[in-house]
């Protein structure tokens, strides 16, 4: 059996490594859009939220369309002409108008009629 002092560094310390890997993945440039099979923005996570500058609320109800400053983009055409884990680079457009580049890659919810867009940001354009 370990000693009291063990065992409380041992617990100090992965509480601390939990943290550390908690901290890490919330500040990785990754972030989720959750549309209908119409294309309309259902829900937003918040590193999305933070990156676009946008409330969550603004987003909600907005077709996925608008977010892009690269011209139009077919939802519907690009569900019909791409295999889930297709993968687009994009433009996406901030609130003040600003555009990020992302890669997206689009899968299925678990829930029907519900698609997920994975959207890594990189760079500011």
């Amino acid at each position: 059996m370990l000693p009291k002092r063990e065992v409380y560094m041992t617990k100090l310390l992965l509480s601390a490594r939990v943290q550390h890997t908690r901290l890490t993945l919330e500040e990785l440039p990754v972030g989720s859009i959750t549309l209908n099979e119409h294309g309309v923005i259902e829900t937003v996570d918040k590193w999305t939220e933070k990156q676009l500058e946008f409330k969550c609320t603004r987003l909600v109800g907005s077709s996925i369309t608008t977010l892009f400053g690269d011209g139009a983009f077919d939802f519907v055409e690009a569900l019909q002409s791409a295999a889930f884990g297709s993968v687009w680079q994009k433009h996406v457009r901030t609130k003040y108008g600003a555009l990020l580049d992302a890669t997206m890659v689009l899968t299925q919810s678990l829930e029907p009629g519900k698609f997920i867009f994975s959207v890594i940001y990189t760079t500011s354009a």
